[in-house]
């Protein structure tokens, strides 16, 4: 369901000029497509949650972990995000 997040990421920060508008803006309108076909949850944190001048995720800026002010630390609901829960989750269930 969402095996095109990783090659759209990997396309972003492969970019000669990452401050580059126009490409940050294709990426957000490829994720935008993507996302209609797949899952709401990342629909969602596109139309709010994404910085349409560099692509970056509001929440995060992109490392995919989110600080709350009691100190603790949780993922994002990024892509970046969901990519190391499901890590986390994958490498802490080959632990067992």
């Amino acid at each position: 369901m969402t095996d095109w997040i990783e090659p759209a990421v990997r396309r972003y920060f492969d970019m000669k000029d990452p401050d580059d508008c126009r490409a940050a803006t294709a990426l957000i309108g490829e994720l935008k497509s993507a996302a209609r076909e797949s899952d709401p949850l990342t629909t969602f944190w596109i139309e709010h949650y994404v910085d349409p001048a560099g692509g970056l995720c509001k929440l995060c800026k992109t490392s995919g972990f989110l600080r709350t002010h009691g100190g603790d630390v949780d993922y994002c609901i990024c892509p970046n995000g969901r990519a190391l829960r499901s890590a986390a989750a994958e490498n802490e269930e080959s632990e067992r």
